[in-house]
């Protein structure tokens, strides 16, 4: 399969180096023609375990160059989304697929009003990955990436889907209903992202400390709370606790936010706490937590 991903972000570097492993023709796409260059020369490298490999990709700016791809993968921030739009224009195909893996809400929306939604899918992933340089990241942590259809008649496209990305990342699955996709993950990125973007700390040591422990249950509860009053199943029983198992399973990630903080990079509080607000706004539900979170990440900026 070719497949083209959007972002030589962690996300999209370790996605791109996966599948790669996994026989298939992958170019990465960069809006900067310099990193592409060195990716390309350079290779990717993926650190986990205490080694580091090497995984040579095509790498360009160009997306002139990128004709007849099977799936595209956008993995740039949130509020590059509508930046990435033109790039698809000049890829897509009548059988190409475009796949969402990215945090927030409206991203999918934002490409399927460009895109036929019925070859748009919306993917989130527990896996963890930190950048550490261009091209260079450490996969600090396995998970399960799940991937809903925006129409719920072609779940069994997402299913086809979902088989092809397994063969790169085993515990992958679709799901029915990709509003309980999107929010199950919002949900743990309101808590994880946030939380240790204020504390510095590694997702792991958020759920060891009982002051940030706290914080995590907190805002858990308050964003579940939003989604059972919209009616939202999500993939897990408990918020709490599943925050908390993403917290350990990827105890020496360091998450996108805090890594954004850091580098003196925008955030994507907006798009993650930010529409958990909003959302409860329109419902007429009080999230203190999450107003007081993102009153502090945009403090830091």
């Amino acid at each position: 399969m070719k497949i083209v991903i959007i972002g030589p972000g962690a996300m999209g570097c370790l996605f791109a180096g996966l599948l790669t492993e996994a026989g298939h023709e992958v170019h990465l796409l960069d809006k900067y023609p310099e990193r592409a260059e060195h990716i390309a020369r350079q290779g990717l490298r993926i650190e986990a375990g205490g080694k580091t490999r090497v995984i040579r990709v095509n790498a360009t700016a160009s997306p002139a160059t990128l004709k007849d791809t099977d799936l595209i993968g956008i993995c740039v921030k949130a509020y590059d989304t509508g930046s990435t739009i033109p790039s698809l224009l000049a890829l897509v195909s009548e059988r190409t697929l475009v796949l969402t893996l990215q945090n927030g809400l409206g991203n999918v929306e934002q490409v399927a009003a460009h895109i036929h939604p019925a070859h748009v899918f919306a993917g989130v992933t527990a896996h963890g990955s930190t950048l550490l340089g261009r091209g260079h990241v450490r996969h600090a942590g396995n998970g399960p990436t799940t991937i809903g259809s925006l129409l719920p008649e072609h779940h069994g496209r997402a299913m086809e889907l979902a088989v092809v990305l397994s063969r790169a990342s085993p515990a992958t699955t679709a799901a029915p209903d990709m509003k309980a996709v999107l929010w199950s993950k919002l949900i743990i990125n309101a808590c994880i992202g946030p939380l240790s973007a204020l504390s510095g700390l590694a997702n792991g040591q958020l759920a060891e400390q009982v002051e940030w422990r706290t914080l995590l249950r907190s805002a858990a509860e308050e964003a579940a709370a939003v989604a059972a009053r919209k009616s939202i199943r999500l993939l897990y029983v408990d918020p709490v606790q599943a925050v908390l198992e993403v917290c350990r399973s990827t105890a020496d990630n360091i998450s996108s936010m805090l890594q954004d903080i850091r580098r003196g990079r925008k955030t994507e509080i907006d798009a993650i706490n930010g529409a958990i607000i909003r959302e409860a706004g329109a419902l007429g539900i009080p999230v203190p937590v999450h107003e007081e979170l993102i009153r502090r990440i945009r403090a830091l900026g």
